[in-house]
């Protein structure tokens, strides 16, 4: 029931693989969605939370680098303005990109949820995050093509541990695969026992029980 209800809320298929975290703060799930991403790797097809709305430290990176670069509005205009000469385009080509220039090279924007939701972009970051006033939770989807990528997620989402968690049909599909051998033989024994209980109890000798039994 409540894979169904993560599937609908997120709009997902109901034969994914989630990894839900779940907490307080927002913040400490994006890291952790990041550090399970990047144990993973690219050789995991995935969709993560942090594809759209990196950490706090990620986004701080980024617009340090960008400070660093030493690029302005001016110099990339100018050099936008040579590649569209060069290459034979009108002079005004680039101009929807330039007009997002000065918001693209502000260090002091950061993406948000709020910001997503302000855009009309909910739909979108709608479908890993949500946030309240005391709970936030965040959906990674992942599609591992063999069972050796599922063991890999198992165990990199082990290592990462809270506040993450594996979940899905395939993962519970596994799990009782896992546990059927054992249980079956268990309710076998259990049974087999108590059918010779109840014809000893009938018979209330042994010989013709065990005979009643063997047949």
């Amino acid at each position: 029931a409540v894979e169904r209800e993560i599937a609908t809320r997120f709009n997902l298929p109901e034969d994914a693989i989630f990894v839900v975290g779940e907490g307080s703060q927002l913040e400490p799930l994006l890291v952790a969605n990041q550090r399970l991403k990047d144990a993973l790797g690219p050789g995991i097809a995935a969709s993560w939370p942090v594809d759209f709305l990196p950490p706090s430290s990620l986004q701080a990176q980024t617009a340090a680098a960008i400070q660093g670069s030493g690029l302005t509005r001016s110099g990339v205009v100018t050099a936008l303005d040579r590649a569209a000469t060069r290459t034979g385009f009108r002079p005004d080509v680039f101009a929807p990109f330039v007009g997002r220039l000065d918001r693209l090279l502000d260090t002091g924007e950061r993406l948000t949820v709020d910001g997503y939701r302000s855009h009309g972009l909910e739909s979108i970051v709608g479908r890993y995050v949500a946030q309240g006033p005391d709970m936030a939770r965040t959906v990674a989807y992942i599609s591992p093509r063999s069972a050796a990528d599922l063991s890999r997620v198992e165990q990199a989402v082990a290592q990462v541990g809270a506040p993450l968690r594996l979940t899905g049909v395939p993962i519970i599909n596994v799990e009782l695969k896992d546990r059927f051998k054992s249980e079956f033989f268990t309710g076998a024994s259990i049974g087999t026992v108590g059918v010779f209980f109840l014809l000893l109890v009938g018979y209330r000798r042994l010989a013709p029980t065990l005979q009643a039994a063997a047949t």
